[in-house]
């Protein structure tokens, strides 16, 4: 007998998503089967505004909660801020111990429309494989996952983006860290969770000092750690559309690449591929930078960047609250031509900024030996890359004529 398994969605402040994937949840099929829980994290005491935008969302919540789409819906408001790893792992830890197993869903996704049948088919499948930690929804790209003949295969990564698992599986989880003392002075350790994807020890080490606030490098670590795997498809039962970082953050995916048409699957040809477990590896970070900081899993210069880049996008974000964008800066100073060099996570908000402004012009510079001639009409070049912006400038001081600026220096 097909058994439906609940479905847990924490939550934050953003509405627009949110509805999205409600509405992506309700279409898909057998949605009245399942029962939903949905926690709602409280207002950050520090946030501007936060208390206002988390009442709009419990203020839907409350309506969805009158209009059901699902079997249940029940909302769980927390009084207290608690972080996404606590939000998180503590809904998930009240329902799957009382249920056996649930489905996750983060806040900011777009299911196709088998979703819920492929969970819960592969729960029931795999409830008795104790390899297998969980099922994730969403396909790795890689040539050799694309290339694959079979419908799905096993993973040594835990993905966050839609998945389901059971309670024997989320109790092995050891959320109180107790392992770091030992793990940050031993290489063996991080180089055997270093298998499982390059850029995971360095992560472990910023949550277990305070520096992130995920729940899903825990769940990766103590996976790893039992050599556990993940069931992954080979084609994608979900799309995470969220960009705005505000609390549990994703890439962005333009509407017209959604394909949410019911994708086959099977579970009996599955099984593992070192090639596959090589490529997604380096998915994320490559062995030499693995390397190079081999030991240090917090190094100085990534605390440095990580905070440098919260307070600026923290300053950033207010004053567009208040209505105040980036190309009022240049507006100001009578510039509407720039070029613009950068590949990090604020080079995306700066380029999606840009693209909205109505008088600015930007030409991005893809590589700096041949700035001079990319600039074209530029009046100013601006860097987003925080901790490179020094190099970069004195590389190219010699080579533009134009001034130079970081985004950075806009806001600070």
């Amino acid at each position: 007998m097909k058994t439906y398994a609940p479905i847990v969605i924490p939550v934050y402040n953003r509405l627009e998503d949110l509805v999205n994937t409600i509405n992506s949840l309700s279409n898909c099929n057998n949605a009245k089967e399942h029962d939903v829980f949905i926690f709602s994290d409280a207002p950050h005491p520090l946030k501007y505004m936060d208390d206002m935008k988390v009442e709009v969302v419990r203020t839907y919540l409350r309506e969805l909660e009158k209009n059901n789409k699902f079997k249940s819906i029940t909302n769980i408001f927390a009084k207290e801020h608690k972080g996404c790893r606590k939000n998180v792992s503590e809904g998930i830890n009240e329902i799957i111990n009382k249920y056996g197993r649930i489905i996750d869903v983060e806040d900011d996704l777009i299911l196709t429309v088998d979703f819920l049948d492929y969970m819960d088919d592969a729960l029931d499948y795999f409830e008795s494989d104790k390899r297998v930690m969980s099922i994730a929804g969403f396909a790795e790209v890689g040539e050799n996952i694309q290339n694959l003949n079979a419908t799905t295969f096993f993973g040594k990564r835990f993905h966050s983006w839609g998945f389901g698992l059971w309670a024997d599986r989320w109790n092995l989880c050891d959320f109180s860290l107790s392992d770091y003392p030992q793990f940050k002075e031993s290489l063996e350790m991080q180089d055997h969770f270093s298998e499982t994807g390059y850029d995971l020890p360095a992560m472990y080490g910023l949550e277990c000092e305070g520096h992130l606030d995920s729940w899903a490098v825990v769940v990766a670590y103590d996976q790893s750690k039992r050599d556990m795997l993940t069931v992954y498809p080979t084609r994608t039962h979900v799309y995470n559309v969220g960009v705005n970082g505000t609390h549990y953050s994703g890439q962005e995916i333009k509407n017209d690449e959604f394909d949410l048409s019911a994708k086959p699957y099977s579970f009996e040809e599955c099984k593992s591929y070192s090639e596959i477990d090589k490529e997604l590896r380096s998915y994320s970070q490559d062995e030499a930078d693995y390397l190079a900081v081999r030991g240090i899993l917090v190094p100085n210069s990534m605390i440095n960047k990580l905070l440098k880049n919260y307070q600026i996008m923290n300053k950033w974000m207010n004053s567009r609250d208040y209505g105040i964008t980036i190309d009022t800066y240049f507006k100001a100073k009578g510039i509407n031509t720039i070029a613009f060099i950068g590949y990090d996570e604020l080079a995306d908000h700066f380029i999606r900024e840009m693209e909205q402004s109505e008088f600015m012009v930007c030409h991005l510079i893809s590589d700096l030996d041949h700035a001079a001639e990319q600039i074209e009409d530029s009046q100013m070049l601006v860097i987003s890359n925080i901790m490179d912006s020094y190099l970069i400038k004195q590389y190219l001081k010699d080579k533009i004529s134009i001034p130079m600026m970081t985004i950075e220096e806009i806001y600070f």
